[in-house]
């Protein structure tokens, strides 16, 4: 059974995703203010490493890093709704599959509390 990272394109579609959402992202006036000092490139890496993981590409991701990395930042409930939506529009635009894009939102929505 092929897992949801083959699904999505693998390697490949993570890195156009992770590139037009952070794009997405940075351009949202809500948003950017809490990337101000990040290191994007590691940002978008350590992005791609957990998808990987997270959609089956990979057996390991020391999933505590995500609460570790967002602890600080105090995301704002319409903070969260707005990458979840830049998220999907991403998808959109990189023609993924209706379906797959609700897989990955599930996804998503399982790190809420983390966040």
């Amino acid at each position: 059974m092929e897992t949801l990272y083959d699904r999505l394109g693998g390697e490949t579609t993570l890195h156009a995703l992770v590139n037009v959402f952070y794009n997405k992202v940075l351009h949202d006036l809500n948003l950017k203010k809490k990337f101000v000092e990040t290191d994007m490139e590691s940002l978008k890496a350590h992005q791609i490493e957990f998808m990987t993981f997270v959609f089956g590409g990979s057996k390991h991701y020391p999933i505590e890093r995500i609460a570790e990395a967002h602890k600080n930042l105090k995301i704002q409930e319409h903070q969260y709704a707005a990458v979840c939506m830049h998220l999907q529009q991403s998808m959109r635009e990189l023609e993924v599959d209706d379906v797959l894009i609700s897989e990955v939102m599930e996804i998503v929505g399982t790190t809420h509390d983390m966040i």
